[in-house]
């Protein structure tokens, strides 16, 4: 039994299933069930087959943390076999562990986990250095990169250069790749994804000439989930002071997508504008919260994102804001304008990014604990909207969410009709 107990609380976090063997211990846990039922007579004979399956699967929900998650990537993601985050992950095809490996020029880089849904894959890989001195130039160092899959689109990827764990003295580091999708109405899920990645560079100023050369192809099956929570609103909100309508929003376990009515943003001139702010008084604000500003503490101002007043800019035609940013650009432009880096040297000036999402509001009243993992994307001419897309690392409780703030407003999801 003591054995029985160290392979319990090792949690076989070296061990990877095969789909095959998956479904082999889980049918052997079901069979070992039905024996163990009987009882009587049998009993030291069903113990055997009972306990070799449980120190096979720990059960098959405890289980679910060794079968479709990397111990890494589970702690970024907040899962653990006892949390409600892990029960919502079980049976969802969010996230599988992959094996696939190719290795060229001392580095082997292995796929190890994705986690999909129907507008996101993020793509988890161990790169293997030959030594611990390569494995520490890498950290200082991003890849090339193409995706492609065999029928899904996708509109945006990030470089394999976003590390996610290393420490000093290893000889591997675990990176992120993130895959924005373009395709929701067929999904990924089953869809074979092929990714290549080629010539790690340097991205420090010191060492811009270190090259480590090489190709590494990788393929695979994505195994993604389709759940998503829909809000329909159609509804005006303000935002620093200018309005918006707000469409729909639309949640995954790793994603939120808000769409907002186009016209509205064009009339006013604010989809490329950034906000100016000024803190009011000498008392310290908090800064705690990334792109969000309590206008209880600043004034705001939208501007151009060339730091010209909106109104100037939007008066403009196309070819006099070309050359205006040009000028500015050149140090010619005579205009009145502010210079964002001028601007940030005062600690009580701001500037942001107006269409972020600064806060994800659960039902609890505690707020999303990934959400300082995000990031945020922007696309113009769908339906007639700009759809403002933010990801995160971490596993959304979608029917837990009570509200949403971009910006400074904030967004009641009862406000909307669920679809």
């Amino acid at each position: 039994m003591s054995e029985l107990k160290d392979v319990l609380n090792s949690g076989l976090k070296d061990m990877i299933f095969s789909e095959d063997m998956k479904n082999k211990v889980l049918e052997e846990c079901r069979q070992s069930k039905k024996a163990a039922n009987k009882r009587r007579k049998s009993f030291r004979k069903t113990m055997v087959p009972i306990l070799v399956c449980l120190a096979l699967c720990i059960s098959v929900t405890a289980a679910a943390k060794v079968l479709l998650w990397n111990d890494i990537v589970a702690e970024k993601y907040g899962v653990n076999s006892k949390n409600k985050v892990q029960e919502g992950t079980l049976n969802d095809g969010l996230a599988e562990l992959v094996n696939v490996s190719d290795q060229n020029n001392g580095i082997t880089i292995e796929v190890i986990q994705t986690v999909a849904t129907v507008n996101r894959l993020d793509i988890y890989l161990k790169v293997q250095a030959k030594n611990a001195e390569m494995a520490k130039q890498l950290t200082e160092m991003a890849a090339d990169v193409d995706v492609t899959f065999e029928r899904t689109k996708c509109y945006s990827y990030g470089v394999a250069g976003s590390v996610q764990s290393y420490t000093e003295g290893d000889d591997y580091l675990i990176y992120n790749l993130d895959v924005d999708i373009d395709d929701a109405e067929n999904g990924m899920d089953g869809d074979k994804i092929y990714l290549k990645i080629y010539n790690f560079s340097s991205v420090s100023q010191e060492n811009s000439d270190m090259v480590i050369e090489g190709e590494w192809n990788l393929s695979w099956t994505i195994r993604a989930t389709d759940q998503e929570r829909s809000v329909e609103f159609n509804k005006e909100y303000a935002i620093y002071g200018k309005k918006i309508k707000l469409q729909k929003l639309v949640l995954t376990p790793t994603t939120i997508k808000i769409y907002l009515d186009q016209e509205l943003i064009e009339d006013q001139g604010i989809w490329s504008a950034n906000i100016y702010a000024t803190q009011k008084t000498d008392k310290e604000a908090d800064d705690s919260i990334a792109g969000y500003i309590d206008e209880n503490l600043y004034t705001v101002e939208w501007r151009a994102w060339s730091g010209i007043p909106l109104l100037v800019y939007n008066g403009w035609t196309e070819k006099e804001q070309k050359d205006a940013v040009s000028q500015i650009e050149d140090g010619t432009y005579q205009g009145e304008y502010i210079n964002e880096g001028e601007w940030l040297q005062d600690d009580r000036h701001k500037f942001v990014d107006p269409w972020q999402v600064t806060d994800i509001k659960m039902a609890d009243g505690t707020s999303f604990y990934a959400l300082e993992d995000s990031f945020t994307t922007t696309q113009g001419g769908i339906d007639n909207c700009y759809v403002i897309h933010s990801s995160y690392n971490g596993y959304l409780m979608m029917e837990d969410v009570e509200s949403i703030r971009l910006g400074d407003c904030v967004i009641p999801l009862e406000d909307g009709t669920e679809k």
